[in-house]
């Protein structure tokens, strides 16, 4: 067996970033083959065979890696990438239907972790495939087969489920309490899947178990590879000054060409012809009624209400409880306290901020901060 190491960047690098694994668990690679790459703070750098074998791969893409770490090890044979700790734990002795006698199944542990989250029962593949070495090609070519469906919080790629390849691949931008509130609402979105997030000072993320994503939010559009993802939403806000933030980054990321999409709540009531745009998170029991335009970049706060036949604008904060009636105008940049109450037709300026339980009986004018 060969083992393969972080090597040394550069002299002021102890860490590095694995950005990419180029190559299958279990496959054969060839000396000189690149198998990983990574990066530094500096520089990003291909990690090569240093021998032909078989690969057992022992990190992650995105892991954090110090120089001379072991990310992967190397056997000459189909036999020896087996015989290492590599097949079941427990040798995975099975009996074949009608049968007293034991069959022994070769099993490597990434097959065996992905049958274990696609609820497959391994014996099952074992009648169809005897003894041969059962590889996670087997298993995803018998789930899709099965129409097996990944338990919650997967993220196993499997064609013709209902997974990834059928959801909307989502990344979080930022890992703070708001992050969770967009969490709870996706994972009740059966047409979205969450990939990880992304937030440029958190290390790890304990409250639930999607990976952070290891990079600032400012570098994520050049750093992480756009095939892993189809839209991302931006859960950073909740103050004047987070709020500007918020838009400077959806602003960045627009000029970046990357793709948005909205967090709206499953018990949200929207009525017909209402238009949204996007990277709105909109949550649970908010109602929005008949023809009202939602524009873009908005946190809408449980419980709020907005009637019919409204206009608001981009990069709003409301808080919980805020009401309109018909017919109301929201400008841009606003910031709404809890409880805020309006009447027909008047309309708020752009860069507003109104106070807990306001009632705007009249027309605000642009950047009027009713707080001072």
């Amino acid at each position: 067996m060969t083992e393969v190491f972080i090597p040394r960047f550069d002299v002021n690098d102890d860490e590095v970033t694995i950005t990419d694994i180029c190559v299958e668990e279990e496959g054969y690679v060839k000396k000189g083959d690149v198998i990983f790459k990574a990066e530094s703070t500096k520089m990003t750098k291909d990690i090569q065979a240093p021998e032909d074998g078989y690969i057992h791969i022992c990190c992650e893409r995105f892991d954090k890696k110090q120089v001379g770490e072991k990310i992967a090890e190397l056997f000459e044979s189909q036999e020896s990438y087996l015989s290492c700790d590599i097949k079941c734990s427990n040798n995975a002795s099975l009996k074949e239907p009608g049968s007293e006698e034991a069959q022994e199944t070769n099993i490597t542990l990434k097959a065996r972790k992905m049958a274990e989250e696609l609820g497959i029962d391994i014996q099952e593949i074992v009648r169809e495939k005897g003894k041969q070495i059962i590889k996670t090609a087997d298993i995803k070519a018998y789930a899709e087969k099965k129409d097996c469906t990944p338990k919650s919080g997967s993220n196993i790629l499997v064609p013709g489920a209902i997974n990834v390849y059928d959801r909307e691949r989502v990344i979080i931008i930022g890992a703070g309490r708001l992050s969770e509130q967009v969490i709870d609402i996706l994972l009740d979105d059966k047409d979205k899947t969450i990939v990880g997030l992304v937030d440029s000072y958190k290390k790890e993320y304990p409250s639930y178990s999607f990976p952070l994503m290891g990079c600032t939010v400012h570098d994520f559009p050049d750093v992480i590879d756009r095939k892993l993802y189809d839209t991302v939403i931006i859960a950073l806000g909740g103050d004047k000054k987070s709020m500007v933030f918020r838009r400077e980054l959806y602003e960045l990321y627009k000029e970046k060409g990357i793709s948005f999409t909205n967090a709206v709540g499953d018990n949200v009531n929207i009525r017909r012809a209402v238009g949204i745009g996007e990277n709105n998170i909109i949550m649970h029991n908010c109602f929005i009624g008949t023809g009202s335009q939602i524009g873009s970049n908005n946190i809408i706060s449980y419980g709020t209400c907005i009637g019919h036949h409204c206009v608001i604008g981009s990069h709003n904060l409301f808080a919980p409880g805020f009401t309109t009636p018909g017919s109301i105008k929201v400008g841009n940049g606003c910031i709404i306290m809890t409880g805020v109450k309006m009447v027909n037709y008047v309309t708020i300026g752009d860069n507003v901020i109104l106070p807990v339980g306001y009632n705007v009986m009249q027309d605000i004018p642009d950047g009027q901060n009713l707080l001072n």
